[in-house]
């Protein structure tokens, strides 16, 4: 009994927590970017909602060491920029208590650009890293080493036999010329010139004297 009500308890203070922390953020982002109406509800995909996707992608979905360790750093990091998100809400949100620190407008700012951009590098580095991903470029990787040595290998190969392939190559153009000339056509394909011997007539002996 006592077990259960603890555990409706700690999802209760979860839920609002989190609900807490996305009204700040919320609530900064709009400020932040006045005139935006859906900027600041996607910017909780970056900061609380992307906190627990990252968690949630770390337990159940992430394979491999490479993705568990990406998966861990984005939980991490929107953790910490959900924290940034909230002290600077509560700083520069319109209290009067005490007066917000000179730099937490300017770190707030810059860590809505650079939670953002570190989030998609973390998209795009979390399937790059999937062992499925990293099978396919090894795959490829291999065969552009090979397939660069036996261009290296095709070059030394054509050097040592460039001799012996243009001497091959001379014969039989040498050959061709031959029979084409025995033919009566040089190469280009007109008549050779022929040089015959003029025919003498036979001249009779003259009979001798008697």
């Amino acid at each position: 009994m006592l077990k259960n009500i603890a555990r409706v308890l700690f999802y209760l203070m979860a839920v609002v927590t989190i609900a807490w922390t996305a009204s700040l953020t919320y609530n900064f982002v709009a400020q932040a970017l006045p005139g935006a109406t859906v900027t600041p509800f996607l910017a909780l995909f970056v900061f609380d909602l992307g906190m627990i996707a990252w968690a949630v992608v770390f337990l159940y979905h992430a394979e491999g060491s490479w993705q568990r360790a990406t998966a861990l750093i984005g939980t991490v990091a929107d953790f910490l920029g959900v924290g940034l998100m909230a002290v600077a809400q509560i700083f520069l949100g319109g209290q009067t208590l005490t007066v917000a620190p000179t730099y937490l407008a300017e770190y707030a700012l810059w860590g809505i650009g650079l939670w953002t951009v570190a989030n998609v590098g973390l998209v795009l580095g979390f399937h790059l890293l999937s062992p499925e991903a990293r099978r396919d470029i090894a795959i490829r990787d291999a065969q552009d080493s090979i397939t660069e040595l036996a261009f290296q290998q095709l070059k030394v190969k054509k050097e040592n036999i460039a001799g012996e392939l243009a001497d091959s190559l001379g014969e039989n153009m040498l050959s061709d010329l031959v029979r084409s000339l025995t033919a009566g056509h040089s190469p280009n394909g007109h008549k050779a010139a022929t040089t015959y011997a003029a025919e003498v007539p036979a001249v009779p002996n003259p009979t001798p004297p008697r």
